[in-house]
Parts: structure tokens; C-alpha cells; sequence
């Protein structure tokens, strides 16, 4: 069964679409632009792939900006960019360092992401066709001249070039997959970033970094693996059998055990727990984690039932409680309580709570659109802190706050405390400042923010 599809939201506010399956450590595939996570899984040399190397990790794919199921009507197509990316994919993910595998035209990505960003790439993994100087193969760049003749023939004999099949089902899915991965304008555009030289880069490249290289496929070129394996530090070479220039053509088993012999080797060791001290016993336990409070209320929620009736009321009761829901899955938001008209939630992260609150107010602006003769607004309150938990239930100040931010906010508004803020500083949100409010139970005036979720869409 293919994995749910999610979304997460650069900081330039471009949504990526990928999916996570198993479970181990972290391991992001980055392919490069010719990327359609959803219809590369009708391909079925492609999931066995997949699915054998999810049984030690928890593989991410993604497809960057401009392809697949990501943001297609794009602008900003730079190295950066397409980094901002894959950033986007770990945090939404909730994956602080994950090991990266970028293959073909991914390996270029992957580079320019682990040498900016060297702290969360503990491995790093490249099946590179050059030596990342902005070249291509003699074949493949002679392929490129069939792009402006047409699409479809070049397409189809890019699969030639890369895949070996000549005929049959799987030709014609994967061809069908890379026309539906990018239109020829955005390839063009793709392309242009594609040919900056990344030499510069390598020697950033400190972690280690295995390069996989096949001898026997078409174009190869016997000086790669000293040409770069030269300029990066912690490099070690490895090589596959076969002539396919696809990694996992003609079975996934070379490409799967060498990856996971690698990760497994150079997988970052804990730190060893610290000695307990005299009298220390039982100190954990008064320990909370850091958890970030979200409230949800319907606005005039009590006059439903006067303006609708009570089924139509209840239906959008049922509205709201599915979006919130829907939201609160795809963010790793956990559901505490539902407090009669609204939800009470919590969250590990607070650019997770965030973004959950964002796509509420926007699933029920796109619900209100449907359904004009049920229009129905929310407040949403945020708040983080250490609550006490007991009996599957929050309690405790932080929690308290939360639920008088949400009281205090406008229909269709977010409201957050300045710890909220403060946490995500750096990102890509949008905040407007609220000033600072006598709220009911709180002893000192709070510092409130407005996270300003229509702007941020537009």
C-alpha cells in the first residue's frame, strides 16, 4: 500500500509534497527533478526498492519544487531553494539529522544541502554521473536537444538511456512518470540551476560520505571516483554490477545492503546516560517535556443551533472536528480532549503547531467556500510550556493560558504567546504584534501575537 502523502511548507512558503515509510533511523532519497512520489509507485522495480530499503529506516521521498506533487507554479529555482526544500522535509518530518541519498541529478542536490547544513546530514550518501562541475554524460546531453522537438519522444528516450527497456509496461509507466514529473518549461528552467559547478562544496562535506558509482553503465567515466572522491574528505567508494544507470535495475539488493552497511557503520553513537547522584532518585519524574498547548473554539458556537437548526449545527460541529483532525495527523499533533466545541491538542515542536493552526484556518476558509449556506469561523489559542500530565490530560499554567488566548482571539484568527514566537524565530511565518493583554486568570498582562495565515498563503 503507497504511504499517506503530506505537505510541508518551506520558509519561501512553497509546499513539498513527500511520504515516509518504515521505521530505524532517518534516510531521505533526494532523485533529483524527475521526481513524482505518487506515480513512481506504480513502478514495480521502483517499490520493491523502496519498500526493501524502508525495512531499516525510515526512508522520506520527496519531490522538490517545481515537479511531482510539490508547488509546480514556481520562481525562485535556486541552489538555495531546492535546499530550503529538503529542510523543510526533515523538519516536518520531525527529524533534526537524517542520512541523505542523492542519486543522478539528486546527488547535486544533496551536496549543496550537506555542505550548508553539515550538522543535520550524518551520513551522506551520492550516486553521482559526474563530477559535479555543472556536466553531463555525452549520451544524456545529447538527449537534450530531442526537449524542444518533443517532449514525449525525449522523455521516452531518456528512459532508453537510463533504464535499458526498450519495450513493455515498465517502459511506458516510467515514462509516463517523468512527463508527469515536470512540464519542459520548468525542466529547462531545472536544468539552468543544474549546470552550476559544486567542486567549490566538497570539501565542506566533513561527515561521512560514501560514493557509489557503476562501472559498467554507458557513459561512465573510469577518473570519477578519484576525481571526487579526492576533493571530499570522508569519502569511500563503493561499486555496483550491472550496466543500468538506474541504481535499482536489475534488482534493488546491491544498492539496499550497501546503503544499510554504511548508515550502520557510521551511525552516530550516544552519549552515555550521566551517573545518577546522591539523592537524585526520582528527580525524572518532576521533569516535563516542553509541550506546545493548542486550543480550537467555534466561534458562536452556543447560536449554532438557533441560526441552523441542530442537524445543520452539528454538521458543522462534525466539519470542524474533522479538519482539526486531519491537521492535527499530518502536523504529529496529539488530540488531549475535546472540549465540546473545539479540541485541546499538543505538540513536540512548536513549527508543528504552527503549521497545523495555519492549514485549520485554511481548511475551514476552503470549507466555508463549498459550503456558503454553513459558514462557521474558529479561534485558535497557542501557548507552550511544561504541563503536568496525568490521566491522558494537560493540566498546569501553560495549559491555562492557552485555553485564555483562544478566548481572547478573533473569529478566523491565531493568537500565541511570545514563547510560541520565540521558539520558531528564524522561520518562515508571519507575525503581527497583538500588544499586551489583561487576560481572566493570569495575574500579569501577556505579550500575544497574531500568526498571519493569509498572508503567508498569498
Amino acid at each position: 500500500m503507497m504511504p499517506s502523502i503530506r505537505y510541508a511548507l518551506t520558509e519561501d512558503g512553497i509546499s513539498i509534497a513527500y511520504w515516509t515509510l518504515g521505521e530505524g533511523s532517518p534516510l531521505i532519497v533526494d532523485v533529483g527533478q524527475w521526481s513524482h512520489v505518487q506515480q513512481e509507485w506504480d513502478i514495480p522495480e521502483r517499490r520493491v526498492w523502496l519498500e526493501r530499503q524502508a525495512e531499516n529506516h525510515t526512508l522520506i521521498r520527496f519531490d522538490h519544487r517545481g515537479s511531482g506533487l510539490s508547488d509546480r507554479d514556481v520562481e525562485n529555482l535556486s541552489v538555495d531553494a531546492f535546499s530550503r526544500d529538503i529542510a523543510a522535509v526533515m523538519d516536518h518530518a520531525g527529524f533534526e539529522t537524517a542520512a541523505l541519498f542523492g542519486t543522478g541529478p539528486g546527488a547535486r542536490m544533496a551536496v549543496a544541502f550537506a555542505a550548508k547544513q553539515t550538522e543535520r546530514v550524518p551520513q551522506l550518501i551520492l550516486y553521482p554521473t559526474s563530477v559535479l562541475d555543472g556536466s553531463s554524460p555525452p549520451g544524456l546531453a545529447a538527449l537534450t536537444s530531442l526537449r524542444e522537438v518533443s517532449w514525449e519522444f525525449f522523455t521516452d528516450a531518456l528512459v532508453l538511456w537510463t533504464q535499458g527497456w526498450t519495450a513493455g509496461e515498465a517502459s511506458a509507466k516510467i515514462g509516463q512518470m517523468l512527463r508527469a514529473a515536470l512540464t519542459p518549461e520548468m525542466a529547462e528552467a531545472i536544468s539552468e540551476v543544474q549546470r552550476i559547478d559544486l567542486r567549490p562544496l566538497l570539501g565542506e562535506l566533513t561527515m561521512p560520505t560514501l560514493l557509489i558509482f557503476r562501472p559498467g553503465m554507458r557513459d561512465y567515466d573510469s577518473d570519477l571516483p578519484r576525481k571526487l572522491g579526492s576533493q571530499i574528505p570522508n569519502a569511500i567508494s563503493a561499486f555496483l554490477d550491472g550496466t543500468m544507470y538506474a541504481w535499482y535495475i536489475p534488482d534493488s539488493e546491491q544498492i539496499v545492503s550497501t546503503i544499510d552497511e554504511f548508515v550502520a557503520e557510521h551511525e552516530p553513537q550516544p552519549e552515555p546516560e550521566p551517573e545518577a547522584q546522591p539523592g537524585a532518585a526520582g528527580a525524572q519524574e518532576l521533569v516535563s517535556d516542553t509541550q506546545i498547548v493548542l486550543f480550537t473554539d467555534i466561534a458562536g458556537s452556543s447560536a449554532l443551533s438557533s441560526r441552523y437548526g441542530d442537524e445543520k449545527a452539528h454538521e458543522v460541529r462534525r466539519a470542524h472536528d474533522r479538519i482539526v483532525r486531519e491537521a492535527l495527523a499530518t502536523y504529529r499533533g496529539k488530540e488531549v480532549k475535546h472540549t465540546g466545541d473545539g479540541i485541546m491538542a499538543a505538540f513536540a515542536m512548536a513549527s508543528h503547531s504552527l503549521d497545523c493552526s495555519i492549514t485549520i484556518q485554511r481548511g475551514i476558509a476552503a470549507y466555508n467556500e463549498e459550503h456558503s449556506e454553513l459558514p462557521f469561523a474558529i479561534y485558535i489559542g497557542l501557548n507552550a510550556g511544561e504541563p503536568i500530565a496525568e490521566n491522558e490530560d494537560l493540566f498546569g499554567t501553560s495549559v491555562d493560558l492557552a485555553a485564555r488566548i483562544c478566548d481572547f482571539a478573533d473569529p478566523d484568527q491565531i493568537l500565541a504567546s511570545d514563547v510560541v514566537r520565540q521558539l520558531v524565530a528564524g522561520k518562515h511565518y508571519l507575525f503581527a504584534d497583538h500588544g499586551t493583554s489583561e487576560l481572566r486568570g493570569m495575574e500579569d498582562p501577556i505579550r500575544l501575537w497574531e500568526v498571519r495565515w493569509q498572508e503567508a498563503e498569498s
